[in-house]
């Protein structure tokens, strides 16, 4: 199984926002069971059960808790197989620790398929993570507050503001900013599509011509985003050393100018790139472990004081009835520790099977991690649009390398753009590519030392300019 996405909420209690964490945990739960039953399963007293969902695939969902004071943890999972043989894992777990409520939940795609064959799969965002930022209280990941929905930033002072939560140095979430021109986005209600989305993932803010002007005073305009753009403005970020394309923009010019449904297309990619974000860097909360393991130690206390007891009774007996009765008694309790050591067994064997996977994952993350900097996205079409540069860095220099576009082709010359470029490795040389040329020449970039065009790229295809 393949992790692609996974969500941590919180909910805190301080002495200035003061919490019932066994309420709010409650309420957690119960929004989770609510969410089980809209799948398709009714009888959530079993630890266990199977049904056939909504849409005809076969479901399993199974639950396990541990409770350590007045510390509890809980799991849900659900897996579904479709008629193809997909499968599809949600994992939801309500953690009430020590002074707050924790959410995770993850999401995983796998088949049951035993030939090695692509899985393809367009993640969306789990139902129950909107159902929870809906619940009273508010939700942080680490200190950035979660919105549910779309942040309003009208007037330069709200940009101003905006830029300075950018630039807020504990930030722990990206912000997606969607710009307007004459009051329109790129696409009807994007930002409100987006904050949809994107929930527990991303805080979306809409922002109108003079909110998008003091971005650009405050971050520079390489760092900027406005008439109808939209932009990712990861954590950590610097706008001194930042390299514009961390920060990924797309241009509403182009995104009108794509093929088919281009609105859905973009929201697609969105998710699937702030999703696969989500998958490398969501951690396990380290405070289930902690319950788990206080339980499992807490049960073995019982059972070895309850032996001892057994071994004390026996030495004191004097009597053939004292022996009856003890051993009436070391029956009973003989069957109970029997059943108590076959579930720590098979608790272990869990354990192990678990230890295992987490070790699976960690060599998935380290090769995705790999991957980060490049953009995996389905359609690349839809891959970001060029930074507006500073003056001083608009012409490129001796080694640099960019990557160019062609939007669209005149009888003379073809119309390229800059972008990001892609995750292929099919570069091919090109000698004849005089209309590809002339479009270079036409952006006024100075003479180049190579130029080669993708073999795998698309609707247009994409050029390697070296210098």
């Amino acid at each position: 199984m393949q992790r692609i996405g996974a969500y941590l909420m919180e909910q805190q209690s301080t002495e200035d926002d003061p919490l019932d964490l066994s309420e709010h945990g409650k309420a957690a739960v119960k929004a989770v069971e609510n969410w089980l039953i809209s799948k398709g399963a009714s009888d959530l007293s079993l630890e266990a059960g199977t049904y056939v969902s909504v849409d005809n695939s076969n479901a399993t969902f199974r639950r396990t808790s541990a409770v350590d004071g007045s510390r509890r943890w809980g799991l849900t999972e659900l897996e579904e197989v479709t008629e193809a043989g997909r499968v599809f894992r949600t994992s939801v777990s309500v953690t009430v620790g020590t002074g707050r409520v924790t959410v995770l939940v993850t999401m995983e795609v796998g088949t049951t398929l035993g030939s090695i064959t692509r899985v393809d799969f367009h993640p969306k965002c789990p139902s129950i993570v909107r159902d929870l930022l809906a619940l009273p209280g508010g939700w942080t990941h680490g200190s950035s507050k979660l919105q549910a929905e779309t942040v309003k930033a009208h007037g330069d002072r709200a940009g101003a503001f905006v830029a300075e939560m950018i630039q807020t140095d504990d930030r722990a979430i990206p912000f997606v900013v969607v710009s307007s021109e004459a009051g329109a986005e790129a696409f009807p209600n994007l930002s409100d599509h987006l904050a949809y989305d994107l929930a527990g993932l991303a805080n979306v803010i809409s922002v109108d011509p003079d909110a998008s002007w003091a971005l650009t005073t405050i971050l520079g305009k390489s760092h900027s985003v406005y008439s109808g753009g939209i932009r990712i403005y990861w954590p950590d970020f610097d706008e001194s050393t930042d390299s514009p394309f961390r920060h990924q923009l797309w241009t509403a010019s182009r995104l009108n100018s794509l093929l088919g449904d281009p609105e859905n297309r973009f929201r697609r990619v969105l998710r699937e790139l702030l999703m696969d974000a989500s998958a490398i860097s969501v951690t396990r909360p380290k405070e289930i472990d902690e319950i788990r393991t206080a339980e499992s130690r807490a049960a073995y206390a019982i059972l070895a004081a309850r032996s001892q007891e057994l071994e004390q009774l026996k030495a004191s007996a004097s009597s053939l009835s004292d022996f009856e009765g003890l051993a009436e008694e070391y029956a009973v309790d003989n069957d109970a520790l029997r059943n108590q050591i076959n579930q720590r067994d098979e608790r272990v064997e869990q354990l192990e099977a678990e230890l295992q996977e987490a070790r699976d994952d960690l060599r998935r993350l380290r090769y995705q991690l790999q991957q980060v900097g490049a953009i995996r996205t389905s359609d690349v079409e839809v891959s970001p649009d060029t930074p507006e540069q500073e003056e001083s860095a608009a012409v490129p220099s001796s080694g640099d390398v960019r990557f160019y576009k062609k939007t669209h082709s005149t009888p003379r010359y073809d119309v390229l753009e800059q972008v990001g470029g892609c995750d292929h490795s099919s570069w091919q040389s090109s000698h004849s590519a005089d209309k590809a040329k002339k479009g270079l020449e036409r952006l006024g970039l100075p003479e180049w030392k190579k130029l080669e065009h993708c073999g795998s790229c698309t609707g247009g295809g994409l050029w390697r300019v070296e210098w």
